[in-house]
């Protein structure tokens, strides 16, 4: 078993370096020099691919297409879920803070 987790994480590697390729190669070229670029979009289809084919096999080659609404729909979802997390986080921690000075109070 530990020779197949070996052999699936060098394959995984393969095709993170691969993606990271097709990003900095094909991707980011069109957009670079325009100012300041935020690169969240295309970082998010690049690993959107690593996790597809690493978990089912399938290059959806959704860095190279634009008009993929699987891709943005995914994008959407996930920054949606990262602005969720730190609002909770931030609440926490005030919570925390507030708790903390009542109790010193």
């Amino acid at each position: 078993m530990k020779d197949a987790d070996s052999i699936a994480g060098q394959i995984t590697a393969l095709i993170i370096l691969r993606e990271a390729r097709i990003l900095v190669d094909a991707v980011l070229p069109g957009v670079v020099g325009s100012g300041a670029v935020d690169v969240t979009d295309h970082v998010m289809r690049m690993m959107l691919n690593v996790i597809c084919e690493a978990a089912m096999g399938q290059d959806l080659g959704i860095q190279q297409r634009a008009d993929c609404s699987a891709a943005s729909e995914y994008t959407r979802g996930v920054s949606r879920v990262s602005q969720i997390l730190v609002a909770r986080v931030v609440r926490m921690l005030t919570n925390a803070r507030l708790s903390g000075r009542a109790s010193h109070a």
